[in-house]
């Protein structure tokens, strides 16, 4: 049976990092609620500006709309601070001036957590969101190497969440989020402009969460897994 918690100290901060900005609902709206709750710092960063997912007539205020949805969002869910890239949808590249970017974000914040996209997701930036993360936690960590971006920082821990697909194999760990799952739907809701480019979205969030939770013996969970791109210290 999967476990239901993560092992390792309680973060004073997390960042998390998702594509495009219904992600981090979709993957992790009921853990970032518990960790309001608890007192921790949550910090999201998106990274696309999703002008290319929109319902008819809404091209040209896309990007506004998406930045509002999410902001909306974030208040159900106690997230502290929110900012947003401008790399184009569909285009997220690991390209040197994206994966320092993301490295001089990961020093600024000095999270305990990083969360992001698993690294087999469908779409491709959360693939290329996934790959440049892992590869900025270990390079935001070394001394002498991109001084200009800050002082090195070593987040204890990257973990991803799953959008779409679900994870191939078992997470490491499934954790309850039913006393947040209201919290995480009204944040969903907030997304009113993917109703239309993502057929039965609520259902897609309401079924993964119910299948997550019987795993655990709970109403409702999400699942994570640990990235294996540096050594844990511990078990």
């Amino acid at each position: 049976m999967t476990d239901n918690k993560l092992t390792l100290d309680t973060p004073k901060s997390v960042l998390v990092f998702e594509a495009h900005s219904d992600d981090m609902v979709i993957g992790m709206g009921g853990l970032v609620k518990l960790l309001a709750n608890q007192g921790v710092k949550v910090v999201v960063c998106t990274a696309t500006r999703g002008e290319t997912a929109h319902a008819a007539g809404e091209e040209k205020n896309i990007v506004e709309t998406r930045k509002i949805e999410g902001t909306r969002a974030d208040k159900f869910l106690g997230v502290k601070e929110h900012f947003f890239l401008s790399h184009g949808c569909q285009d997220l590249t690991n390209d040197r001036a994206t994966f320092q970017e993301f490295v001089g974000i990961i020093r600024r914040e000095k999270p305990d957590w990083i969360f992001t996209h698993g690294s087999n997701e469908w779409h491709r930036d959360h693939r290329a969101a996934s790959q440049i993360v892992e590869e900025a936690w270990w390079k935001a960590t070394e001394e002498n190497v991109l001084v200009e971006l800050g002082k090195p920082h070593k987040a204890k821990a990257v973990i991803f969440y799953e959008v779409l697909p679900q994870f191939d194999g078992k997470p490491d760990v499934c954790i309850d989020v039913s006393s947040c799952w209201d919290a995480k739907m009204e944040a969903i809701k907030c997304f009113q402009s993917q109703v239309a480019t993502m057929g039965g979205f609520y259902n897609l969030v309401e079924g993964k969460g119910l299948y997550r939770g019987y795993l655990i013996g709970a109403k409702h969970a999400e699942a994570f897994m640990y990235s294996r791109f540096i050594p844990r210290d511990r078990f």
